[in-house]
């Protein structure tokens, strides 16, 4: 739903498998079904491109598959670790709490940002009366991180999250996420939405903040897992797409470990 706008994703479903196969990148994810079926899950997809001329190209892979290609189809395909796909994975607890000198960095920010903006601010669980502010929100926010980063070939020169935000907000009645905001004298200024990916670990998709507000991304990475995912043990906060500010602040959380992801191609 956040990435079709500039993936163009199609599906097809059998009875084993789903298939999720990307029209404008002309790559797929791995088949979506139990470990028995990634046989002929697999063989569906060498078939389905071979059929276009096109080499099969599986992204976001896991482990599991990976060595399962390699076991299967040995010299067929070629596996690759792909950093920026990794998933960082983080105890939610610690998120919670920032206990411990290596979150003093962190604890500084939402001090000075509670000094600052005291009873000027709130968190709240967002109403769909209240998406259009998100909507607004994210064409500012991109817009300041479009003409701010560095270099023509900037990520976020050549993604823009508004039209897959919108996917979401707009499907918000069929899909189980949690969506929450932080006003400052009643303007919207950040929001993050997330799910459950596990019963015992949450997934945040978006977290967008005004990047001029100090302590303002610490803030709601708090009490957004505090007020919806409090009984979690763990927190994915998905990969960093190779941008080196994203992977910096990632880093920065101190996560428990990376979830590794692969790149399997097939001439």
């Amino acid at each position: 739903m956040l990435w079709d706008p500039f993936e163009q994703y199609k599906y097809y479903i059998d009875d084993q498998c789903a298939y999720i196969i990307s029209e404008a990148s002309m790559n797929t994810l791995m088949p979506i079904t139990s470990e028995d079926n990634w046989l002929s899950g697999t063989n569906f997809l060498i078939n389905y491109f071979e059929k276009l001329q096109l080499p099969l190209k599986i992204i976001y892979a896991s482990e599991q598959y990976a060595r399962f290609i390699e076991t299967h189809f040995p010299d067929q395909f070629t596996i690759e670790s792909v950093r920026k796909f990794h998933d960082y994975i983080y105890s939610s607890e610690d998120l919670i709490n920032l206990k411990g000198r290596k979150y003093e960095k962190k604890r500084n920010h939402i001090n000075k940002f509670n000094k600052t903006y005291g009873d000027r601010f709130c968190f709240r669980p967002l109403k769909k009366s209240e998406f259009k502010n998100c909507q607004k929100m994210i064409g500012l926010w991109h817009l300041d991180k479009s003409t701010t980063e560095a270099g023509d070939d900037s990520y976020f020169k050549q993604h823009s999250l508004e039209d897959g935000i919108d996917n979401l907000l707009n499907n918000y009645d069929k899909l189980s996420y949690k969506i929450g905001g932080i006003y400052i004298d009643n303007i919207l200024e950040a929001f993050s939405i997330g799910s459950y990916l596990l019963p015992d670990m949450a997934q945040i998709h978006v977290e967008i903040a005004n990047p001029h507000i100090r302590g303002l991304y610490q803030i709601l990475n708090k009490l957004f897992l505090e007020h919806n995912f409090s009984n979690t043990v763990y927190v994915n906060r998905e990969d960093d797409v190779g941008v080196e500010g994203i992977r910096k602040a990632k880093l920065s959380y101190h996560p428990a470990h990376l979830i590794p992801k692969y790149l399997i191609y097939k001439d």
